[in-house]
């Protein structure tokens, strides 16, 4: 998989928010405008997907879309599954700290 920056939109029960995303190199690194910081790997999964885990860490109190507060400091595991072709803007759900929040990524390039 090519080293690509991604956007990420996303919503909770509770709010949306947006992010930026490193994928390459078994890296996945990147912020968000509500101040969490996201550092995880991933392995190469069939069909050119990806398999990996990305922690979410915050870096003042604050509140996720899902409603849950975290306090500085503190982080919950990301289990993350992909397809090939997910940077195409469809929308993934994922399980943050056990309530749903649905996520699309975009494609803004790939690095070298």
């Amino acid at each position: 998989m090519a080293a690509t920056l991604y956007q990420v939109k996303y919503q909770g029960n509770f709010q949306q928010g947006g992010a930026v995303l490193y994928v390459g190199n078994g890296i996945i690194a990147g912020m968000d405008v509500g101040g969490l910081t996201y550092d995880g790997t991933y392995s190469s999964a069939a069909g050119g997907g990806l398999t990996g885990t990305v922690t979410l860490t915050a870096s003042t109190t604050g509140q996720l879309v899902t409603g849950a507060v975290l306090q500085a400091g503190q982080s919950v595991s990301l289990p993350v599954a992909l397809p090939a072709n997910f940077g195409n803007g469809q929308q993934f759900q994922f399980n943050v700290g056990g309530l749903p929040v649905n996520a699309s990524f975009h494609k803004i390039r790939d690095l070298p």
